[in-house]
């Protein structure tokens, strides 16, 4: 979303490539704008057209906006040359969510001269393949190497990000050239009015946000909660996040409705900002990560961070979270007891916003050279 604000600010003509139903999409800057208009809730998705009714296996919402792309479109083709040939010579192409990398799509703006530019996140799934799905790892390397063979640029969002793709890239045969643009940060809107009611604010607890998947290493605070559960005073965990993949066994165990750990899996982004804001605490024990927009986030609200000690936090964190390692379950139980005995205090944390990352930094560095 950040990307689209900045490109239609831009005064560069803007397309947009959709890939829908196996069907390449283009829109138009006007197209584009009503695209958006519809996400952001200012105007209604439209009603499905006739080819959604034969996508059975879609929701009528996913319906709907389909049938939108498809009326926006300027052109619609299975082959994306068609949708390339449409646009002006020596264009820029910016993929920045992963989709459409591939050898084809990469090799048809290459014909028309086109510069590619991709937002590489992470390289997490052939750096832990352990935790992925299955059947994504090798699809996500394909994207990886058509990157590495055919991208002009690769705009990474951390150094860690760089350090870790620069090690695959270069046993894939070609290095791009990069830049490190570290993601802006937006201060969260909290909602109004009270918790849910299965929070009990006045015995205090801690948050936890993001996927229920192994490499989030929610497991570890499941433990740490077991030894609390019959100690006095103790704070309640809370659990927002999807439930994902390959992590049976803390499944079955928030199943089992586990004392004083409650589980959210549907909340609205300001919800969320309500909770983390009157928490605390935020708790991110992450094995991997390429960023990690949850700690920070949460300092941007005033609230305390205990967090892995990965170097991506240590990178534009500086010191300002509390770091433990995720070998050592007893050092967390300690940095979590001293925050759950401190008194909460908008004033406990002392730190400059101005240091913390910003969109404005990021495209100045980006759209120079994408």
């Amino acid at each position: 979303m950040a990307y689209l604000h900045a490109l239609l600010r831009d005064p560069i003509p803007l397309f947009s490539l959709i890939r829908i139903s196996g069907v390449f999409t283009l829109l138009s800057e006007e197209g584009t704008l009503e695209l958006l208009s519809r996400m952001t809730g200012k105007t209604p998705w439209g009603r499905h057209d006739l080819k959604s009714l034969f996508r059975f296996k879609q929701s009528p919402t996913q319906q709907r906006v389909q049938s939108d792309c498809r009326r926006l479109a300027v052109v619609s083709s299975k082959d994306v040359r068609r949708l390339v040939d449409v646009l002006p010579r020596g264009f820029s192409y910016l993929n920045v969510g992963h989709s459409n990398i591939s050898d084809v799509v990469f090799r048809a703006i290459k014909e028309n001269s086109g510069q590619i530019s991709v937002l590489v996140h992470d390289t997490i799934p052939l750096d832990y393949p352990e935790f992925q799905r299955d059947g994504s790892v090798e699809k996500f390397k394909q994207k990886m190497s058509c990157v590495s063979l055919l991208a002009d640029l690769v705009i990474f969002n951390s150094e860690q990000s760089k350090l870790d793709a620069t090690r695959h890239f270069s046993k894939m045969g070609r290095v791009p050239e990069s830049i490190v643009a570290h993601l802006g940060l937006t201060k969260p809107t909290p909602a109004e009015g009270g918790l849910p009611p299965e929070i009990a604010p006045n015995k205090g607890y801690f948050v936890i946000v993001g996927t229920i998947e192994p490499r989030k290493n929610h497991a570890l605070l499941l433990d740490i909660w077991e030894g609390l559960e019959n100690k006095p005073n103790s704070p309640q965990l809370v659990i927002i996040g999807a439930r994902g993949w390959k992590n049976e066994a803390v499944f079955q165990r928030l199943d089992l409705k586990p004392s004083n750990v409650v589980e959210f899996n549907n909340l609205s982004d300001r919800a969320v900002a309500q909770i983390v804001e009157r928490s605390a605490g935020m708790l991110f024990p992450s094995i991997a990560e390429g960023y990690g927009l949850p700690p920070a986030e949460a300092i941007l609200q005033q609230t305390p961070v205990i967090c892995g000690d990965l170097p991506v936090y240590r990178e534009f964190l500086g010191d300002i979270p509390i770091y433990a390692d995720t070998s050592d379950r007893y050092l967390w139980e300690l940095a979590i007891q001293k925050l759950a005995r401190r008194k909460r205090e908008k004033t406990a944390l002392q730190f400059d916003l101005k240091k913390m990352p910003t969109w404005e930094a990021h495209f100045n560095k980006v759209l120079k050279v994408a």
